[in-house]
């Protein structure tokens, strides 16, 4: 499959950027936040299949965890750290693994996220199993890292999930399931806004019958 890194373009609302006035970049970078929401509002029933899939497990005694790099990594960390306080949930429950560890929350790392093997060992390390859900989290799409993690999650036999903000790459060995709705007029500085894009098999089967969606969706590999 080829495909463009939608991270890696340059925005045609920012062009000038350089050269805008402070009341003209703020307006850019508001206008381009709020376009996030109505992209989202058409991911929701893709979100709703995720999370119906989720909590089977977590009612089981299952963990979910986030697993990135860099930002994408530390809104993960961000977000696991915050369930205890906000819904009253046991640390363990949700927990967020960035690549470079704990010195990666509060300086960059360079290379860290290079190593799919390292995401493979911190999915060892923190002893996920079956019972566990491993949502990887990469803008880019492609973060050998996460892929890693993913991979490794799946042959353990843990429920997968991928967020990113580009069209999917094709990924040979890892058994997800990945409907590409990128926003589309995304930013490097709003790719912090992620999307959910794992499926259940009855849901995939029904996009496919709705000419609204069939040619929006793409079988990477079949699930379990």
């Amino acid at each position: 499959m080829s495909w463009e890194k939608i991270t890696e373009q340059q925005n045609s609302a920012s062009i000038n950027i350089d050269t805008n006035s402070t009341l003209e970049i703020l307006s850019i970078i508001n206008n381009e936040d709020a376009s996030v929401p109505s992209a989202i509002q058409k991911t929701i029933p893709h979100i709703e299949a995720f999370i119906d899939a989720l909590v089977p497990k977590i009612q089981s005694g299952g963990r979910l965890f986030y697993v990135g790099t860099g930002t994408s990594g530390r809104l993960g960390v961000l977000d696991a750290a915050e369930c205890p306080p906000t819904f009253s949930t046991n640390p363990d429950m949700v927990q967020g693994i960035i690549a470079g560890g704990y010195d990666a929350l509060v300086k960059s790392i360079e290379g860290a996220e290079d190593i799919p093997a390292d995401g493979a060992a911190a999915i060892l390390n923190y002893e996920i199993n079956a019972e566990d859900i491993v949502l990887g989290i990469t803008a880019s799409s492609s973060t050998p890292y996460v892929l890693g993690a993913l991979e490794k999650a799946k042959q353990i036999g843990a429920m997968t999930g991928l967020l990113l903000c580009n069209n999917p790459p094709k990924l040979d060995r890892l058994k997800i399931r990945i409907l590409p709705e990128a926003l589309p007029r995304v930013a490097e500085f709003v790719t912090g806004y992620l999307d959910i894009l794992e499926i259940p098999n009855a849901e995939y089967e029904m996009w496919l019958k709705d000419p609204e969606w069939k040619n929006h969706i793409q079988l990477i590999n079949q699930l379990n």
